[in-house]
């Protein structure tokens, strides 16, 4: 065994550093100084090696056409060269750098000196406590089943097969599993908090490198109690802790390969993956053969009397759960089994719905089976014995079928099948299939362990005389094996549900908003509606630097961070000395806007010399109350509203000439783009109204475009298409500001008016719908400008309920404006809880008497209300002190109740403060992670060795 285990420490000690493969040892190693490329080679697209590195001197690789190095390295050759040592082979060089840097000439040293680092530092993704607990769990249920292989293949060896190998790898094998298991669960709470996709399990190669052995382990597990009790399934127990330690193996190979893509496996390493074949067919074929040559020794000493029996029903399970491993190893290797056959262009990948499709039932009859088995006998059961044993929990099962299923109808629950292709179509049968059977089988199974706890516990009452409840309780810690593993079967079921609930009705959406706007989020499951209001922002001081110049403008941020290179390179320099560097003598002849644009980066680029901040960050707080709609909601108004409004966008009847007409195209020109910014809107519109008053008259056509319609305006003809714009634009605010205020009214129903109105605007017949869209030329023109317009319309229902918010915070201050008045009291009273916003700007500067007023109203409505903090953070690069735009973390906030896990997080900002949240409403995944205690409770419970009762001497 010792031997075994020295083989399999040396094995993984070698594929983790990979001696032989630089960048594996360059991610190993603390300093970023990634030299191997001295001793390379350059290669071409298809791998040929042009250039032979390690014995070219200095001079000639300098000077050889074709060779590949990056910046750093052709900075450290030619301050070789400068240092007079340009006759040293690259090999030479490689050396020195590793073992004796100081020996270099000093140019090049300082080149090393300006790249050390101490890593890029940790992915802000990685930045989360679950990911800190899931790798080590996973690493000790991996690393703990060796222990149990070690000492099935030593015994296969030593011949000694009976069952006394099995109990001193009781404890490593539970442990391990228990690791295993909590390492995957952790691993798909890190998903769900840090990922942003509002899921915990996506079937991705690398979470099914840890499930298939969490599969055949507890096969195994179930196999020694049989093995154990029975004298039989020997083969089987040999045979899956083989199979196990095997997936493990497979398991890594999967995390260090890269030969199947993964949302978080390391990618390839070099040519480890021959390693990874190499000991996966010796330590397979040879621990196989083993198995084979001692399999006569292996013989049952009974024979399997029926298939109504205990034994029968755990060699069932195991089939069920090596069926599911083997179903998952092969879907996640479709994609390289199908490239090894067709080629490249031949690889398929199979999604989720094919895991679900196979899976899905093996696990329904894995649950059902849990309730089975330990209920039946050992040996034989007769129909009468099933039948009293069954009777109670068959019944039950019918009767929570009945009423889910009449649940789920009339709720309208039900999923609905037959569309999209075959897989798609199957996929839909199985989770109707799951949404019609699960609760009847888990009330089964329920009932089941529950008769089982119930007649240990009146067994023991009978003979000891103690309560039923005092009498379970020590049934079950006297028998602490049995009644862990039936705990752990409970646990089973409560996960089971918890999945199902929470990925059969999840919610999920979308808000863009400012402060002041709002969503309206409903719980499928349970029908309640919720409202989230979006009460205010707060940021860091350098975030709006970040947001715009790193991550709006790629040029703008190349430059900033070519300057901070600047400053880290001349500690001693300010800003203008930075700035002297960068440009030079260049810099008076720039345009004033670039200069004073060039001079804010400098002084940004030096005061982050001594900045200790490791990230910005934009904060949004969020209120969430209960909802309910309005009964009296008249929406007419709002309607007649949003025609007048709306036909400001559309283009003006063909042929007319007059004013009127030439001032909506001019308005249209400056109403459009603002529209198209969405939920930016106002400010969009704002910059260009401006713009336009800070043009002359003279400038006017050919900043209009009327110059190419009409070359010679004249001075009046100009004046009256000025007066003719403002006109138009003062009928649209008019007609706007009037939409807004009866948007006002509507209140939180708005965003569901609206809807309604694009879907009515979609199914308009097409003349109708280019009418009200003053869409012109023939029907296949029109036919292309509909997506168009139905996408603006959509915009502009986004630019829309942002002013709605903007007018009901001016509402709001002016009603605050005349408090104590009981008409304003009475206003402010009907515009909860959407006043919130508005509210809290109001108060600031207010008389103390209306402070008070707003802090009580403040209070009623924040009564029910749960508060929310999502937030972004944009993480600084420890070795360029740039922001690491590409690696923001989504701090998400997740309220988790025992009905509804409420998750939102924070998707993006814009300079106003708008942002973009996505939420997930996830029922009853507390429910799972309850199971998920409940489960390691009884793992605990199963760890420590059974306590009988002794008789007296």
């Amino acid at each position: 065994m010792l031997l075994v285990l020295a083989v399999i420490q040396v094995f993984f000690f070698f594929i983790l550093t990979s001696p032989t493969d630089a960048e594996a040892a360059q991610r190993s190693s603390p300093f970023s100084l990634a030299w191997h490329w001295l001793v390379g080679a350059t290669r071409d697209d298809a791998g040929k090696v042009l250039v032979q590195h390690a014995h070219l001197t200095v001079a000639q690789a300098l000077e050889t056409a074709g060779m590949k190095a990056s910046p750093e390295g052709w900075q450290l050759l030619r301050a070789m060269v400068e240092g007079g040592k340009g006759s040293l082979t690259l090999s030479q060089v490689h050396a020195l750098v590793l073992s004796d840097a100081s020996s270099l000439p000093l140019p090049a040293q300082q080149v090393l000196l300006d790249q050390v680092s101490d890593g890029n530092g940790m992915n802000p993704a990685l930045h989360n406590y679950w990911i800190a607990i899931h790798p080590p769990m996973l690493y000790l249920g991996f690393v703990g089943l060796t222990i149990p292989f070690a000492y099935a293949v030593g015994s296969l060896l030593a011949g000694e097969v009976g069952e006394s190998w099995l109990r001193p790898i009781r404890l490593w094998t539970m442990a391990s599993w228990g690791f295993l298991t909590v390492g995957i669960a952790l691993g798909g709470l890190w998903a769900y908090e840090i990922l942003g996709w509002g899921g915990y399990w996506a079937w991705d190669p690398v979470e099914n490198a840890s499930f298939i052995p969490w599969l055949t382990g507890t096969a195994f597990i179930h196999s020694v109690i049989v093995t154990e009790r029975r004298g039989m399934l020997r083969v089987w127990a040999f045979a899956l802790v083989i199979i196990t330690y095997c997936m493990t193996v497979i398991g890594t190979f999967l995390v260090r390969s890269g030969i199947i893509n993964s949302v978080h496996a390391f990618g390839a390493t070099g040519d480890v993956d021959v390693w990874f074949y190499g000991f996966l067919g010796v330590v397979l074929v040879g621990s196989l053969l083993v198995l084979a040559w001692r399999l006569p020794l292996l013989a049952p000493d009974r024979k399997l009397d029926s298939p109504f029996s205990r034994e029968f029903s755990f060699l069932l399970n195991n089939l069920v759960l090596l069926a599911i491993a083997l179903a998952t190893l092969v879907i996640t290797f479709w994609p390289w089994i199908t490239k090894q056959l067709y080629g490249e262009s031949g690889s398929e990948e199979l999604g989720a719905d094919v895991f679900v499709m196979i899976n899905t039932p093996l696990f329904l009859l894995l649950l059902l089976l849990m309730g089975i088995g330990p209920a039946l006998a050992w040996r034989d059961n007769s129909g009468r014995q099933m039948l009293r044993t069954f009777a109670a929990p068959a019944a039950v099962g019918v009767v929570v079928g009945a009423v889910n299923l009449w649940r789920l109808s009339s709720a309208g629950l039900l999923i609905e099948t037959g569309g999209g292709d075959a897989i798609a179509n199957s996929a839909a049968v199985v989770r109707l299939a799951v949404q019609v059977t699960l609760w009847p089988i888990c009330a089964f199974t329920l009932v089941c362990i529950a008769m089982e706890f119930l007649a240990g516990a009146r067994a023991r009452a009978r003979s000891t005389k103690e309560g039923l409840l005092r009498a379970m309780a020590g049934v079950t810690l006297a028998n602490r094996r049995r009644y862990g593993g039936y705990i752990v079967h409970l646990g089973v079921l409560l996960v089971a549900l918890g999945i199902y609930y929470s990925s059969f009705y999840e919610s999920e959406g979308t808000v863009v908003a400012p402060p002041g706007g709002f969503a309206v989020l409903q719980d499928r499951l349970s029908s309640r509606r919720m409202l989230v209001l979006y009460e205010s922002s707060s940021r860091s001081d350098g975030w709006d630097m970040v947001q715009q110049s790193f991550r709006r403008d790629p040029q703008t941020a190349q430059l900033y961070e070519r300057l901070l290179q600047l400053v880290r390179a001349n500690p001693d320099k300010d800003a203008g000395g930075i700035l002297q560097l960068a440009v030079g003598d260049a810099m008076a002849e720039l345009p004033p806007p670039v200069a004073a644009r060039l001079a804010a980066a400098a002084s940004w680029a030096v005061g982050q010399r001594d900045n200790k901040r490791v990230y910005e960050e934009f904060s949004t707080r969020l209120v969430v109350v209960p909802y309910e709609a309005p009964a009296d909601l008249d929406p007419a108004p709002y309607l007649k509203a949003h025609s007048a409004a709306q036909a400001h966008l559309a283009s003006p009847p063909a042929g007319r000439q007059d004013a009127a007409s030439a001032g909506r195209v001019l308005a249209r020109m400056l109403l459009l783009p603002a529209v198209d910014e969405g939920a930016g809107f106002r400010p969009a519109l704002d910059a260009s109204m401006a713009e336009y008053a800070a043009t002359a008259d003279s400038d006017f056509a050919s900043w209009s475009g009327l110059a190419s319609l009409m070359p010679d305006l004249s001075a009046a003809q100009i004046r009256a298409a000025r007066e003719a714009l403002e006109g138009a634009m003062a009928a649209f605010e008019a007609d706007f500001g009037a939409l807004a205020l009866e948007g006002v009214k509507l209140g939180a129903e708005l965003p569901e008016v609206n809807r309604g109105v694009r879907d009515q605007a979609a199914a308009l017949p097409a003349a109708q719908f280019a009418e009200l869209f003053g869409l012109e030329g023939d029907s296949a023109a029109q036919a292309s400008r509909r997506f168009e317009a139905l996408q603006r319309l959509e915009k502009f229902h986004a630019a829309l309920e942002a002013e709605t918010a903007r007018k009901r915070g001016s509402l709001v201050r002016a009603l605050v404006s005349r408090l104590p008045d009981a008409e304003a009291e009475k206003s402010l009273h009907a515009l909860r809880p959407l006043s919130l916003a508005g509210l809290v700007a109001a108060r600031e500067g207010t008389a103390p008497g209306k402070q008070a007023w707003i802090d009580a109203e403040t209070a009623e409505i924040r009564r029910d209300a749960l508060e929310l903090t999502p937030r972004l953070r944009l993480f600084y690069d420890k070795r360029t002190g740039a922001p690491r735009m590409n690696e923001a973390v989504k701090d998400p906030f997740i309220h988790r109740t025992l009905s509804t896990d409420v998750y939102f997080i924070l998707q993006d900002t814009t300079g106003d403060g708008t942002a973009t949240l996505r939420f997930f409403l996830k029922p009853q995944m507390a429910l799972g992670l309850a199971g998920l205690g409940v489960l390691m409770l009884g793992t605990l419970l199963a760890f420590l060795p059974t306590m009988r009762r002794r008789s007296a001497a």
